[in-house]
């Protein structure tokens, strides 16, 4: 899940940078372009949120217990 989640939100930066490449070469108007990055953005949000919020390691009670 972790895994997917990283892909997604990586995908969702790329399609962030690729519409405004594509308008400034003029292939693609300004309205759409707010559009696309406006969906990629919140879906960079979304993933992003899930997995770099997870906890994954040890605790600080956890580390002074092992050590």
């Amino acid at each position: 899940m972790r895994t997917t989640l990283q892909i997604i939100s990586w995908l969702s930066l790329v399609a962030l940078v690729v519409p405004s490449i594509l308008y400034l070469a003029g292939s693609m108007e300004l309205d759409r372009i707010k559009a696309y990055m406006m969906a990629a953005t919140v879906v960079w949000f979304v993933s992003a949120s899930l997995w770099m919020w997870k906890d994954t390691g040890p605790t600080v009670e956890e580390e002074e217990t092992v050590i």
